[in-house]
């Protein structure tokens, strides 16, 4: 089975999961997760064998091969907490992004050129990629804060799908716990095994990987001296990650496509 004919596979079964999903919102009909986590489970795994093929051919981290491994990550994160955590409807934002980072990888072919890196900056990037996935489904989890918090101040959350934000705020502060400690190991070990870190064509990235990694640190140490929670919480997810994805493809972007 070729990389391509995997990676419409895994197209077809994150529209057909997030759109199972939307359908039970719109008709608030009784939530029915085996179904949509099922064809999320099986379209990571044909996300994963399309671009395991696609690399062994390209052998390039390019930004649609890097984009594509992070969201095939993120969603496999996502189906971990989604047996123990009500966040069901994450999927909403997480297979439609799935989908599009693999209809990208379709329509646009990466350089031939390999990639010749040692053990040690693989690891860099391997746990690099591991934080942006889970930093990035932290994000929509904070995005859906936003929005229950704003339900909550406009008193209408009588029929709402999401579950109490407590809960929500709990996965939240989770995920953000666990990108944290990968991103502090990745910029760790980026600084052991990089040769220039501040070169001009990691500079960019590095300034912002640093300043993500100074949000969230913020942000964690608040939660736990002062209790920061709801839009404040989110508002410093959204701003970190933002931070960390300008960072990563606004590097990316710049090296491929410009220079």
């Amino acid at each position: 089975m070729n990389a391509s004919l995997l990676a419409l596979i895994a197209i077809c079964l994150y529209l057909l999961g997030s759109g199972f999903k939307a359908i039970q919102i719109i008709r608030k009909s009784a939530p029915r997760n085996i179904i949509p986590i099922t064809s999320g489970l099986v379209a990571a795994i044909a996300q994963a064998s399309s671009i395991v093929i696609s690399f062994g051919q390209h052998q390039s981290f390019d930004l649609v091969h890097s984009t594509a491994i992070i969201t095939c990550i993120s969603v496999v994160v996502f189906i971990i907490f989604a047996t123990r955590k009500p966040i069901h409807n994450m999927l909403l934002i997480m297979y439609p992004a799935a989908a599009l980072s693999m209809i990208s990888m379709l329509a646009i072919r990466p350089d031939d050129a390999p990639n010749q890196l040692d053990n040690g900056i693989l690891v860099h990037i391997a746990l690099s990629i591991l934080a942006y996935s889970i930093l990035c489904l932290a994000s929509v989890q904070a995005i859906f804060v936003v929005y229950r918090n704003r339900q909550l101040k406009s008193h209408l959350h009588s029929n709402s799908s999401l579950p109490p934000l407590l809960v929500m705020e709990s996965t939240l502060f989770d995920l953000l716990r666990i990108g944290t400690l990968f991103l502090a190991i990745a910029i760790t070990l980026g600084f052991i095994f990089v040769h220039d870190l501040f070169a001009q064509h990691l500079a960019h990235k590095t300034f912002f990987s640093l300043v993500s990694l100074v949000l969230f640190g913020v942000l964690l140490f608040g939660r736990r001296q002062y209790g920061w929670r709801g839009s404040l919480a989110a508002s410093l997810t959204l701003w970190g990650t933002g931070s960390l994805m300008l960072g990563f493809f606004g590097t990316k972007i710049v090296l491929e496509s410009i220079l």
